[in-house]
């Protein structure tokens, strides 16, 4: 991997490790702030907001700046706001930091899946599957580790290691990109901006990200709490799990990478989620077999993230084609997409968690990721009658 894609690579682990580590703390965090985990899910939501709003305007504010100063500035400043709210614990001071922290991850996002399609030696898809890459690892270190740590220190520790992770990700993007790196697309203004917006291919793009994304983050929220409490495993145990299910994400997004380009992007994304919700459905029917529902969370790691990069591309490639110039726009709304179906994913696996139980969580999510798979369905048969496959 060339020193800019690493670069950019750390920035996505240290941005991954803040939105996903939080879903290994949960279950300590209620001890330690005495909150109940449907409350605590408003620290994804929120954070997953912050990337909503953060993404398209923070995007149009600074992209007359160089892209490698923005990059490494915001990181630096992430770092930063992150080692001082460990001073406090106040609940509502770290759900006001966790939302400025995800408008960073938007600002981030918008402008390095972009760049690093135009890095990357061989295709775009493939340069953003290695900026992809830095949220899998994180999946796989930041959630068992902050989880570990949360547990059998305080939470605080945990993101002093989450600060590190920003400043060292800040270092490397203004040592290792270039000056100038990412010069921006003519085009990217108020107009423009409203003309991608409202395409309704477009639209149709971000409603599925927004179902697909948002259906798997109805249990993927509360999925320690359910290793927890309804298989009986320790923390301990929970944390051991996640970090095979994070090794199983590292797998699945290279994985899936290759099948997008072999087999097109919305034939993965499709066969992708209709696995996951088989499988949501299958751990759900398995919870009496604690055995067998773990077995079960290790093969739903493989295609937790496989399709990712793929639903990215997705949006990002038709804006491209029906509105020349659009690209990093299309980018920032793609990243608000995804995190709009984070936080309505958080905010619905708490309310169904509250309302009807936790286990239930498992059969909202797959019914969610059914209706995302009717609106790609759709958009595979619109594809194919304008000729623009993707």
């Amino acid at each position: 991997m060339n020193k800019p894609l690493l670069a950019l690579l750390l920035g996505a682990f240290a941005l991954g490790s803040a939105e996903f580590g939080t879903v290994g703390l949960i279950p300590s965090l209620g001890h330690q702030l005495q909150r109940s985990s449907d409350e605590l899910g408003w620290l994804v939501a929120v954070y997953a907001i912050g990337v909503t709003v953060g993404a398209p305007l923070l995007t149009r504010l600074l992209q007359r700046f160089d892209t490698r100063a923005t990059l490494a500035v915001s990181m630096a400043a992430a770092g930063a706001l992150t080692a001082l709210i460990t001073a406090s614990d106040h609940f509502g001071l770290l759900l006001a930091a966790r939302a400025l922290l995800g408008a960073n991850h938007g600002l981030f996002f918008s402008l390095a899946m972009p760049l690093a399609g135009r890095l990357s030696p061989r295709s775009t898809i493939e340069g953003m599957a290695q900026v992809v890459s830095g949220l899998t690892i994180a999946i796989v270190l930041s959630i068992p580790i902050m989880g570990f740590v949360s547990d059998h220190y305080r939470w605080q520790a945990a993101f002093w290691l989450l600060a590190g992770a920003y400043l060292l990700a800040a270092a490397a993007m203004w040592r290792w990109l270039p000056a100038g790196a990412g010069a921006r697309e003519a085009g990217a203004h108020t107009v423009r901006f409203v003309q991608v917006a409202s395409n309704p291919r477009v639209l149709s793009a971000l409603i599925k990200i927004v179902l697909l994304f948002g259906g798997y983050f109805i249990a993927y929220t509360y999925l320690p709490k359910l290793i927890i409490d309804s298989l009986g495993y320790s923390q301990d145990g929970a944390n051991a799990l996640l970090l095979l299910f994070g090794l199983g994400v590292v797998v699945g997004n290279h994985v899936g990478g290759m099948a997008a380009a072999r087999f097109g992007t919305a034939r993965t994304i499709g066969f992708n989620y209709a696995l996951i919700a088989a499988l949501f459905l299958a751990i759900y029917a398995l919870v009496g077999l604690p055995p067998a529902a773990y077995a079960g969370i290790l093969v739903l790691g493989l295609f937790a993230m496989s399709a990712t990069p793929s639903l990215g591309h997705y949006g990002i490639e038709v804006s491209r084609r029906l509105i020349p110039g659009s690209a990093e726009i299309a980018s920032s709304l793609t990243v608000s997409g995804y995190n709009i179906g984070i936080a309505l994913g958080s905010l619905v696996g708490g309310a169904v968690l509250r309302q009807v139980g936790l286990n239930q969580v498992l059969v909202v999510a797959a019914a969610v990721i059914g209706l995302g798979l009717v609106v790609n369905a759709l958009e595979q048969r619109a594809d194919r009658r304008l000729g623009m496959a993707i």
